[in-house]
């Protein structure tokens, strides 16, 4: 496929900040509105996390409404070892420890 191909599919593109940046895109139903973001980790101070949400947020508010929203990417999750999350990570994760706080709420 070239390039001429997929520029008329394109309809707009706006990078909100170095790590979130949305690119819409003319389906043959309906638009796509797609959000690319890479969410800082969870050593990362408060502020910058929700800063990060916040614009975040915003990026998806200012998607027309009758768009097909899909948010893909890094969202730096953290899951343990535990028995229930085995079909995502198979036998091993980076993790040596289980995550039992999120379990037990």
């Amino acid at each position: 496929m070239n390039k001429e191909f997929f520029e008329h599919m394109v309809t707009d593109f706006k990078a909100k900040t170095p790590k979130i940046c949305k690119i819409r895109v003319r389906g043959l139903f309906f638009n796509y509105s797609l959000i690319c973001v890479n969410a800082p980790i969870e050593e990362k101070d408060d502020d910058e996390k929700d800063n990060f949400y916040e614009d975040l947020d915003q990026m998806y508010e200012e998607c027309p409404k009758r768009d097909v929203k899909i948010i893909i990417r890094d969202l730096n999750a953290k899951i343990g070892q535990e028995y229930t999350y085995r079909p995502i990570t198979g036998k091993y994760s980076l993790h040596t420890y289980p995550m039992t706080m999120e379990l037990d709420l």
